[in-house]
């Protein structure tokens, strides 16, 4: 259906990739058959979007689901059994906070060009997989477990 490429706001989301890279857009995008779009009716994408792009949603992908050599392959039997959190929107309105802060850095035309601005996003993830970790629950031993195996 054309309105899923043209009105949706979606989580673009490739077949195989080395990391777990989603991309959040409501602008009109047109794919071919290796980009899934995820829309949610439950959650808000953004908030969907920072656990996706979580240190331990990579982890739980990576060890948990079929590879092409170091690629995950993420089609829909892996994305639809990530355990997501079903929080009401003042817990998800944090992560979304952070997402946007996020977008709004990557927009910038010098994105790819600027350190200082590579070092924001990367401390403002570190603050979403924190944020991760205590949705969770995670102890200090299993964070460590997590940071460690993904060096």
């Amino acid at each position: 259906e054309q309105e899923i490429f043209e009105k949706w706001e979606k989580i673009l989301v490739p077949y195989r990739s080395k990391t777990n890279n989603f991309w959040y857009t409501n602008d009109v995008v047109y794919s071919s058959r290796d980009v899934f779009f995820i829309k949610s009716d439950i959650l808000n994408l953004k908030y969907i979007l920072s656990i996706l792009n979580s240190k331990l949603i990579y982890l739980w992908l990576y060890n948990r689901w079929k590879r092409k050599g170091e690629n995950l392959e993420l089609y829909y039997s892996p994305l639809s059994e990530i355990p997501f959190k079903n929080v009401d929107i003042t817990y998800q309105k944090p992560f979304i906070d952070l997402v946007d802060q996020i977008l709004e850095i990557t927009k910038k035309e010098d994105y790819l060009e600027r350190e200082d601005l590579k070092d924001k996003v990367k401390v403002l993830e570190s603050r979403i997989d924190d944020m991760v970790y205590k949705l969770y629950e995670l102890t200090p031993e299993e964070i460590e477990l997590v940071e460690e195996s993904l060096k």
